[in-house]
């Protein structure tokens, strides 16, 4: 077997852990089974819900950092990519190598995240740097998916 949480079933703990409910199982299986069924079946039951419970309250805390990590990472390529079009700053490869690393490891494809982008981030470029859009034709703009997934 595989771990299971902090278990390893073949070390110590997991040997105990086994030894323990199956001893627990041979000494309810001497109950007579309506006994069974009306007191120890309600149990488990609801340990399932508790289990649900925890399952479902681990999955929404975990996507929501998951979530926010992209967020970050967008903002990121989005600061990247107008850094990259302000004529007064320079551009190195380490702003390359840190826009190829966050466009890796973003949950969108290059060429779907560019397209997303593209719109807001020429306009955005024209307000903070003075970048005019006119001056950047919109077939450039389309392009910008095409560029990120060539990084």
């Amino acid at each position: 077997m595989q771990y299971v949480g902090v278990l390893h079933w073949h070390g110590r703990w997991g040997r105990l852990v086994f030894i323990a409910v199956t001893l627990v199982g041979f000494g309810l299986s001497f109950l007579p089974f309506t006994e069974l069924v009306t007191k120890v079946f309600p149990v488990i039951g609801w340990l399932g819900v508790h289990f649900v419970a925890v399952l479902l309250v681990t999955w929404l805390v975990s996507a929501r950092t998951h979530i926010a990590e992209e967020g970050l990472r967008g903002d990121l390529i989005r600061t990247l990519l107008l850094y990259r079009l302000d004529p007064n700053r320079r551009w190195t490869p380490r702003h390359a190598d840190a826009l190829i690393q966050a466009v890796d490891e973003s949950n969108l494809r290059a060429m779907h995240l560019g397209d997303v982008m593209s719109g807001d981030l020429y306009q955005e470029a024209e307000r903070t740097s003075g970048i005019s859009v006119i001056s950047v034709p919109p077939e450039e703009q389309e392009q910008l998916g095409e560029k990120l997934s060539r990084l």
